[in-house]
């Protein structure tokens, strides 16, 4: 019997919206809330979906204005968790990307390094003398986790990717883990229309629950960003344009701002076996 990621709970209730993938049913957790596909797809087509159509689509929008706001994330990111904790003489980043939160973080003298699947992205970082280094499994990741001997963890919009997300987190018991994800509610249908390749639908609730079942002690969490109503809902969609038009940035550079209602949740938490 199917089982809810987060909590454990069996009481899962099929949604109206269909997974990306298999176009299978999203199932939405009674106890918790959060929202996880039906059926996975298998690792194979993960991994041929992020090198392919995945790396095509994120290259399409790599410009000025992507930099920029890679850069602005990075920035509230860091502040964020060097403002709650005192090592961070470490940093390995799943999922970097083109590798700005790596480049923000050695600016700010931290060791830093980032995993990563697509290709294009990897060589990006090369290009740019960043520390970033191919994977090409779950498993790669947890191994790559599991030799870092202090520091954080940061995985930022990478959680909701990722088949299972226990074998990741559990590999990060002795250390510091930082996590962003992408803020779900059943009752925003626009948030299902592009899916982006995500399995997990979390919300505050649902990671917060996740995290403590596997051990973690949560040291900050919040919502930031704009809120959510107002991001995706369509009877906004014009004073939205009229608000990035005048922010010249699609998050209306609120990246530092907590929110009620945000549109990202973002959790720092210590492993069970980890010093402070």
């Amino acid at each position: 019997m199917a089982s809810c990621l987060a909590c454990e709970s069996t009481n899962l209730g099929a949604l109206p919206f269909r997974d990306g993938f298999l176009a299978h049913p999203l199932n939405q957790c009674a106890a918790c809330g959060h929202i996880q596909v039906a059926v996975a797809p298998d690792p194979d087509r993960l991994r041929d979906y992020y090198v392919g159509i995945y790396s095509l689509q994120r290259a399409a929008f790599v410009d000025k204005g992507y930099g920029r706001i890679a850069e602005r994330r990075a920035r509230a990111q860091l502040d964020y968790f060097r403002d709650h904790m005192s090592d961070t003489a470490q940093l390995l980043d799943v999922g970097c990307g083109y590798g700005h939160l790596v480049s923000e973080a050695a600016r700010r003298g931290i060791t830093s390094a980032g995993l990563e699947y697509d290709l294009s992205a990897i060589q990006h970082g090369v290009n740019h003398h960043l520390n970033i280094r191919g994977v090409t499994s779950e498993q790669d990741i947890a191994n790559e986790i599991a030799a870092l001997r202090s520091g954080i963890v940061v995985m930022s919009h990478v959680l909701e990717h990722l088949r299972d997300p226990v074998r990741s987190l559990s590999a990060c018991h002795h250390c510091w883990v930082f996590i962003e994800v992408p803020a779900y509610r059943a009752d925003i249908v626009e948030q299902f229309v592009d899916q982006e390749g995500h399995l997990n639908f979390f919300n505050a609730n649902s990671l917060l629950v996740l995290l403590r079942r596997l051990g973690f002690t949560i040291e900050s969490h919040g919502t930031f960003g704009p809120g959510m109503r107002l991001f995706w809902q369509q009877r906004w969609i014009v004073p939205l344009r009229i608000l990035r038009s005048l922010s010249r940035d699609y998050f209306l550079n609120r990246y530092g701002v907590r929110h009620a209602d945000g549109i990202w949740v973002r959790v720092l938490a210590r492993g069970s076996k980890c010093g402070f």
